[in-house]
């Protein structure tokens, strides 16, 4: 089938919204749909060409934005490009618009400019919630987005513009709860549930490495404060303090971050060497890193899947999340979860970086598991399988 997909964060080899991009274009394209991609040049996607095989069509629109990053720039995007897919749109066919990635309920336009085209929206990005406990980490603005979200704000215009688009479509909620806000909020009968995150085959490690010495643990939250870092480097002070000196590397710190976080550090009465601070690098040199390491710690606020939290279990690397809806998917036997309510998080944190260490070593028989648990659940191939379901599901719907 002719597929329109609105992917604003796109790019080759990379992970996060960017690359479930990437690998839903590229492996729709595989299967013999013809994908047209419209996107931004945030990645420089079309750059790509001579490393990869791209068998699809990539359009970048900037419309003069500078800074890809601010949720501002976002929204911008959304507006200007409706107009340009309505343009695609009367002079090509499609026989299905999806957008892919950072889907913002209450600002989300692209789709609709295809107007009578069945959709697909989902599954990634910017709708799911942090967890009350957690909204006095962050920004006034960004708390205030949180309670909207809550309320909820941001579901009630996907509603209106869904029953003005003339077609029908289906939705990919990454949540039990974000599922149940769309079905109740936006009067949605066609959400299904999946994971937001997928590996592929060949990065699934049967075989384990071994550990570098001195033992350290990894985290590539960045700095962004729903990411969690403050939480961390609070507990691992308590940790140090309790007698194990287990330092963790940082990565996707901005340069302008380094000197007020060596600041917090010190505070915390951290030695320099316990926290070492990474800048951004390319996802092929970050998981060089991520297979020395003794553990591996995502702590996001935000109630969505991590991509680097399924890679470390891929590369068998002892883990730690929170206990957050968005890791449904993941089974206990595979990441220490932590709980996030009541009071005392700061210790319940520390006291699970010390069991993830203590308790590192794995046997085979845990090994030979989780990689079939992973092969048959959370690789590229299960989840486009998925996605292409839920194409011919919205086909079907515009035949009733």
């Amino acid at each position: 089938m002719r597929v329109l997909m609105s992917s604003y964060s796109f790019g080759f080899g990379r992970g996060s919204e960017s690359g479930v991009g990437w690998n839903i274009a590229s492996g729709m394209a595989a299967r013999g749909h013809q994908v047209t991609v419209v996107t931004t040049s945030e990645f420089h996607a079309l750059n790509f060409s001579d490393d990869c095989v791209r068998d699809f069509r990539i359009l970048e629109y900037d419309f003069d934005i500078k800074d890809f990053n601010s949720s501002a720039a976002y929204n911008k995007w959304q507006s200007l490009i409706t107009g340009e897919i309505q343009k695609l749109c009367l002079c090509e066919h499609f026989d299905l618009i999806h957008h892919v990635t950072f889907n913002q309920y209450r600002c989300l336009k692209d789709v609709f400019g295809a107007e009578g085209i069945p959709y697909v929206i989902g599954p990634i990005g910017g709708a799911e919630t942090v967890a009350p406990i957690f909204w006095r980490e962050l920004p006034f603005k960004q708390a205030v987005k949180e309670v909207l979200r809550y309320i909820p704000f941001d579901v009630l215009p996907l509603k209106k513009r869904i029953q003005s688009h003339g077609a029908r479509g289906v939705v990919l909620a990454s949540t039990p709860q974000t599922a149940e806000r769309l079905k109740k909020w936006a009067g949605l009968d066609d959400v299904l549930l999946t994971p937001i995150i997928s590996v592929h085959e060949s990065e699934i490690l049967s075989e384990v490495d071994s550990k570098e010495e001195p033992r350290y643990i990894v985290f590539d939250g960045g700095t962004r404060p729903e990411k969690g870092l403050n939480r961390l480097l609070e507990s691992l002070a308590v940790m140090w303090r309790s007698g194990i000196s287990v330092p963790i590397k940082v990565a996707a710190v901005p340069l302008n971050d380094v000197e007020r976080l060596k600041k917090r550090i010190a505070a915390l009465g951290l030695p320099e060497n316990a926290v070492q601070l990474m800048p951004f690098m390319k996802r092929a040199e970050w998981l060089s890193v991520m297979r020395k390491a003794s553990a591996f710690v995502s702590i996001g606020f935000r109630d969505a899947g991590c991509m680097s939290l399924l890679e470390a279990v891929a590369l068998g690397i002892p883990s730690l999340c929170l206990d957050i809806t968005g890791q449904f998917w993941l089974p206990e036997d595979y990441a220490l979860k932590i709980a996030v309510r009541g009071r005392h998080f700061t210790e319940r944190l520390a006291e699970g970086l010390k069991i993830l260490l203590l308790h590192s070593q794995k046997d085979e028989n845990w090994h030979v598991k989780r990689s079939k648990w992973l092969r048959d659940n959370m690789t590229w191939s299960v989840r486009l399988d998925y996605i292409e379901s839920a194409y011919h599901r919205a086909l079907q719907l515009n035949l009733i």
